[in-house]
């Protein structure tokens, strides 16, 4: 759009696209901020006469820490995802930490499973009523770069040759973009779609899991890495948060408690030094 052109609604809509592409509420209001900034330059400089993001809605942030499932929880999510054609989604998503976006978005010409690696370059997402196809933006390094777990790695190949099965049993029927997830006669997926089979899978048998949204998952792929002692830059950067400060004020909570873990294990470690040397000296 031309700067003249933009009014504060719709920097409103853009607010709205960002929460139903599935980015957090930090992320988003960081964005405001940002924008905000670069408005306030343009008045200034007499470009437009009035900052159309001052005052903009930004979304709540949640009182407490960001909720995720304990790994039992994540276990028994899985297994009943595996009983559906797309288990292998859900598997994906918690293993990488990918947005739903990203993972609806995902082609095979994004993923080297040779390599053991996927390339984010783009994400799919409901504006509007409409599915909207996007590249994702580089940063100074490029694009996005995930490593793939064996676990991952063997959910991508299962699902290949699944995939592979219902295009031979379409036939002429098949129509594909290349996409990774897919339905069953190639069509790309609705990202609400995943949405309400996330929701569907997670009441089912018989027992509902505690309450979460998808983009839980995201927060449990990164609260799993970050309990398994991975550096907080490292979880940063596979999220593809555009600062480590994001990822600090969204799972802060986290970090303190492998902080102290840390900190422990330094003081264990020169008690023990410590004991070992009274003894030689006895």
């Amino acid at each position: 759009m031309k700067l003249t052109d933009i009014r504060r609604y719709h920097v409103a809509t853009f607010t709205d696209d960002l929460t139903k592409a599935g980015r957090g509420a930090v992320t988003v209001r960081r964005i405001l901020t940002l924008l905000g900034t670069i408005f306030a330059s343009a008045v200034k400089d007499e470009l437009i006469s009035a900052n159309p993001a001052l005052g903009a809605a930004k979304p709540a942030l949640s009182d407490g820490p960001v909720k995720v499932w304990e790994p039992d929880d994540v276990r028994t999510f899985l297994l009943r995802c595996s009983q559906h054609r797309l288990g292998a989604v859900f598997e994906v998503a918690v293993l990488t930490g990918l947005r739903r976006g990203e993972l609806c978005g995902l082609r095979w010409s994004d993923v080297d499973l040779a390599a053991g690696k996927i390339t984010v370059r783009r994400s799919r997402v409901s504006v509007r009523g409409r599915v909207l196809e996007q590249a994702t933006t580089k940063t100074r390094a490029g694009l996005r770069t995930v490593p793939l777990s064996d676990a991952a790695i063997g959910a991508l190949l299962g699902w290949q040759l699944r995939q592979a099965e219902e295009a031979e049993a379409a036939q002429e029927a098949w129509r594909t973009e290349g996409h990774v997830f897919t339905m069953e006669a190639g069509r790309a997926l609705d990202p609400s779609y995943v949405t309400r089979l996330f929701s569907t899978l997670r009441k089912a048998g018989g027992s509902e899991l505690p309450p979460l949204s998808f983009h839980g998952l995201r927060h449990c792929a990164a609260s799993l890495m970050l309990a398994s002692g991975a550096d907080i830059a490292v979880v940063s950067k596979l999220l593809g948060h555009a600062s480590i400060a994001i990822t600090a004020d969204v799972y802060g909570h986290l970090v303190g408690t492998i902080a102290q873990k840390a900190v422990d294990g330094a003081a264990n470690l020169i008690a023990h030094t410590v004991h070992t040397h009274q003894g030689v000296d006895a």
